[in-house]
């Protein structure tokens, strides 16, 4: 068996290109006047008007990262639905097929945008003395999940936002309020924790509910655009290495693919150029923790090389 080449290279450029990054965005970043909304407005605007409560919305399609910017969200949509056009066309430069090749990203992005939806109309608005509830976890959690699970339909569709909705923000906040909080925990632990505390409620709910029967979804069709297999990352490591990095950036959003990855990046650093509080909560901590992201991603993909190549 061909042994596998570390791709050395790309990870010594990936970790100069994030050091550059980060020394580049702290030397400029005292200079850069806001020409759109900080965080501060965007959550007090959020209670009472429309308007900020659906820029909310989008923002959290990047919250998974910390990010939360409006830009960041609406790119990754535009990179996403782009992608998935590209998967359509069987063209080579769709990168990496979108959602694992299954076919099923439309009725996995309706699903969670719906579930995200109605989270944000049912807490979007409350106000509690710890912060705020995290409307963002069905998005990146249940309802992706139950449509990879039962396939792509109306009632599947409309079962599995609801239940992402119901459930996962508020087992955040008791998390968050009764456990997290009170022992001086991380606040992630809510989040996530709701993730696999719901995913497992709601799909043994889903197990019971007599409509709800596995479909099978739609198979990408074999054709240019296929996902990177073992030769490809024996021949160009590097290349899939870059590949990888990116991709990782959508990989919340079950897209799962470099373009929209990449369009991630390029909204979260155009939303800090024009208002460099708004991302992160407004903490002005953007560039180190784009750069801890960066430095994370690099050396798992380049010590676990070997798994990567062997599995596509």
């Amino acid at each position: 068996m061909e042994k596998a080449n570390r791709p050395t290279t790309a990870f010594i450029g990936v970790i100069t290109v994030g050091f550059s990054l980060y020394f580049f965005m702290n030397a400029i970043q005292g200079n850069l006047t806001a020409v759109m909304f900080d965080y501060n407005e965007w959550w007090t605007q959020l209670e009472t008007n429309v308007l900020y409560r659906i820029l909310w919305m989008i923002g959290d399609m990047t919250e998974p990262h910390y990010h939360k910017t409006v830009l960041g969200g609406a790119f990754v949509t535009i990179g996403s639905i782009i992608a998935y056009y590209l998967d359509k066309k069987q063209s080579p430069l769709g990168g990496t097929p979108i959602c694992y090749g299954t076919g099923l990203w439309p009725w996995v992005f309706a699903t969670c945008l719906l579930s995200l939806g109605i989270s944000n109309f049912l807490y979007g608005g409350l106000r509690l003395e710890e912060g705020w509830v995290a409307t963002f976890v069905p998005y990146v959690s249940v309802p992706g999940g139950i449509i990879l699970l039962y396939g792509g339909n109306m009632t599947n569709m409309l079962t599995a936002a609801i239940l992402g909705a119901m459930l996962t923000s508020p087992i955040t906040t008791f998390i968050h309020l009764y456990v997290s909080g009170p022992w001086g925990m991380p606040g992630i632990l809510g989040t996530t924790g709701a993730m696999w505390i719901g995913g497992i409620f709601c799909c043994e709910v889903a197990r019971f509910l007599p409509w709800m029967k596995a479909v099978p979804g739609p198979v990408a069709a074999p054709g240019a655009n296929t996902a990177p297999d073992r030769t490809y990352k024996l021949k160009k490591p590097n290349t899939f290495f870059i590949r990888r990095m990116l991709a990782d950036y959508s990989e919340p959003m079950f897209a799962g693919t470099e373009l929209a990855g990449a369009l991630v990046v390029a909204g979260v650093l155009l939303t800090w150029f024009l208002s460099p509080n708004q991302p992160v909560y407004g903490s002005g901590l953007l560039a180190p923790l784009l750069l801890s992201q960066i430095i994370t991603g690099a050396v798992a993909i380049y010590v676990y090389w070997d798994r990567w190549v062997e599995n596509d």
